[in-house]
């Protein structure tokens, strides 16, 4: 068996952690949105975490495709008022359903779950208190 020293070890996992860290989203840090439009509601979408930095998947509100969640980014998202079913899909599905008002602001949080072949998607609504303290140490993810 041949033996390494941890300098070469070390060296060995470089090109890991750097491709690990190239997955995540290369804009700006968090900065809150500043005007919201009155008949919009502001939905920030945001990952964090380290558990499947790999996998990403696509936000859809409704049909309609919002942004491709990676972790450590957020989105924010001025979504139509009313009864709105957020998800996402690997090799399955998240869903969630929350009543948007205009003029309020609501965190999405995602996360990654253990599949078979691939991550599942988590999706949830959290608390304003949460999602504000955990989507500071996150980036801006820019859409195409």
């Amino acid at each position: 068996m041949i033996m390494t020293t941890p300098s070469k070890r070390l060296l060995l996992a470089l090109p890991l952690v750097l491709a690990l860290a190239a997955c995540g989203p290369s804009g700006p840090a968090f900065s809150p949105v500043a005007q919201l439009p009155e008949n919009k509601a502001l939905v920030y979408i945001y990952r964090t975490g380290a558990l499947g930095a790999a996998v990403t998947y696509t936000v859809h509100d409704g049909n309609q495709e919002v942004v491709e969640l990676q972790t450590g980014g957020y989105y924010p998202y001025l979504a139509e008022p009313g009864e709105r079913e957020f998800w996402a899909r690997t090799e399955a599905k998240a869903s969630t359903t929350e009543q948007l008002r205009p003029g309020e602001t609501y965190y999405l949080k995602g996360g990654i779950g253990v599949g078979f072949l691939v991550g599942h998607p988590k999706l949830a609504f959290v608390s304003r208190e949460v999602g504000e303290r955990e989507i500071k140490g996150c980036r801006l993810i820019k859409t195409k």
